[in-house]
């Protein structure tokens, strides 16, 4: 009962609820799919996963940091222990380190077509809030707020694997030729996109 390999989901228990969208809901299709994305997102971290609580709670406290509970070296040490954590199951599960940088990089590929997904989202919700012009103030800035979560998120992703990353390094995996580094480049461009749509509609 100490290690069990059971492959699903990397559970996250979010420790910070977002205040700033509770209470209200979405109006559009547009504005669903981002509050979805946004809590998928929060909620799982790749297809390979840990098992237990455990690591569910080391993730679900990156996602809180993210949104401003931890701090510099209290992030960076939360997103190494679930990280190094992540990675030790995998090494467990497959043969080669070959094999496990392939499921990160699978993982990486979920996490980045669940960040297009939001920033699909935030162009199209950008583009009612435009056209809305001045008339729903409340509902543009909870639109903001619930872009500014989705950031959040996947600035957590992005810290959690850049961690895994270090740790198969440390290893001795040749990270930088492997599938792993064009998806981590990949997740830090959408991430980029992300904050740039998030801001205009901050504005």
């Amino acid at each position: 009962m100490s290690c069990l390999l059971e492959r699903r989901s990397f559970l996250v228990v979010p420790i910070l609820l977002v205040a700033a969208c509770a209470g209200w809901e979405p109006e559009t299709e547009a504005e669903r799919e981002l509050r979805l994305s946004r809590e998928r997102l929060q909620s799982t971290v790749g297809q390979g996963g840990l098992t237990g609580a455990a690591g569910g709670a080391l993730l679900g406290a990156l996602v809180g940091g993210a949104g401003g509970a931890f701090q510099g070296a209290e992030i960076g040490r939360l997103a190494g222990a679930a990280a190094g954590a992540y990675v030790r199951q995998l090494q467990a599960e497959y043969a080669s380190q070959e094999a496990v940088m392939v499921q990160v990089a699978a993982d990486l590929r979920a996490t980045n077509a669940e960040m297009q997904r939001s920033i699909d989202a935030m162009r199209a919700v950008l583009a009612q809030t435009r056209a809305a012009g001045e008339e729903d103030v409340v509902r543009r800035n909870r639109n903001a707020a619930e872009a500014e979560e989705a950031v959040a998120a996947a600035t957590a992703q992005q810290r959690f694997y850049i961690a895994a990353a270090q740790v198969l390094s440390d290893d001795g995996a040749s990270v930088a030729s492997s599938p792993v580094a064009p998806e981590l480049r990949r997740l830090s461009e959408r991430l980029q996109t992300m904050r740039s749509i998030s801001e205009d509609l901050a504005g």
